[in-house]
């Protein structure tokens, strides 16, 4: 299992960036991996599932995520699924000096591996994450320095 761990911290309150990344919906607006998401059952919530599609090695594969669980204000998981891979996403929200610390933790067990092969893949995945965290940054400092509408 390949495990990465990425910081991000958003100008804007913490109650507005966990409902942000709480809609998985939003997942495309950082994630360059990530795009055509829908949620096809359930309301957000616990349970929820959505699907999307993941580009990675030049390949486009569908994913469906499930949320299992929601801790309002301080934590959002995720498991997803495809047919050669399962991740696991995990988000950590902290109020640190009037921002909002992000921690995202993120696992790829690829089935049909070998221990070797995904030690290959690591640096590349790496690189992905590394790209998902700068477009989440992006994302959040662009949702902190807007208004809300009142």
């Amino acid at each position: 299992m390949l495990t990465f761990v990425r910081d991000v911290t958003a100008p804007a309150p913490p109650d507005r960036v966990f409902d942000y990344l709480a809609d998985f919906t939003t997942v495309d607006e950082w994630d360059p991996r990530a795009s055509r998401v829908r949620r096809v059952r359930g309301d957000g919530g616990e349970g929820s599932t959505y699907e999307c599609e993941v580009s990675f090695a030049r390949r486009t594969v569908p994913m469906r995520y499930t949320v299992v669980r929601l801790v309002p204000g301080d934590t959002i998981e995720w498991t997803g699924e495809s047919s050669w891979v399962r991740a696991h996403d995990v988000i950590r929200l902290r109020t640190r000096g009037g921002a909002t610390h992000v921690e995202y933790t993120t696992q790829y067990r690829y089935r049909h591996a070998s221990w070797l092969l995904e030690r290959l893949l690591s640096r590349a995945v790496s690189r992905l994450c590394d790209d998902a965290r700068e477009g989440l940054q992006h994302a959040l400092d662009r949702r902190g320095r807007r208004t809300p509408v009142t």
